[in-house]
C-alpha cells in the first residue's frame, strides 16, 4: 500500500492526514521508518535526538491516526518496533 496524499483530489482525507503529520517531529519519524529498517521507540528517539517521552507521545499520535503500528519485539525484551502501514510515502502538492 502506498500512502499518497494528493491534495488536489482528496482534500478531506488529505487534510486529516496532514493535520496528523503537521508537526516536524512526526514527519521526521515517518521519513525515518519509511526506509524498511526496524526501529524501536528508543531507536527513533536516539536517531532524532529527542527525549523518549516526547517521541512516545508523537508516535502514539501516528498510531491513533492509523499511519503506523507498534509491534511487540519477538525476543521478549521491552519495547516495540514501529512499522509504517504503507510501502511508500509520496506527498503530491
Amino acid at each position: 500500500m502506498t500512502l499518497e496524499l494528493n491534495i488536489q483530489n482528496e482534500f478531506e482525507n488529505s487534510a486529516e492526514i496532514l493535520g496528523i503529520i503537521s508537526m516536524q517531529t512526526r514527519l521526521k519519524i515517518l521519513q525515518l521508518i519509511n526506509n524498511g529498517k526496524d526501529y524501536t521507540v528508543k531507536d527513533v528517539a536516539d536517531k532524532l535526538h529527542v527525549g523518549l517521552s516526547n517521541i512516545s507521545q508523537q508516535i502514539q499520535k501516528l498510531v491513533d491516526g492509523g499511519l503506523v503500528s507498534k509491534i511487540k519485539l519477538k525476543d521478549g525484551s521491552r519495547g516495540k518496533i514501529i512499522k509504517p502501514l504503507w510501502k511508500e510515502l509520496r506527498i503530491i502538492l
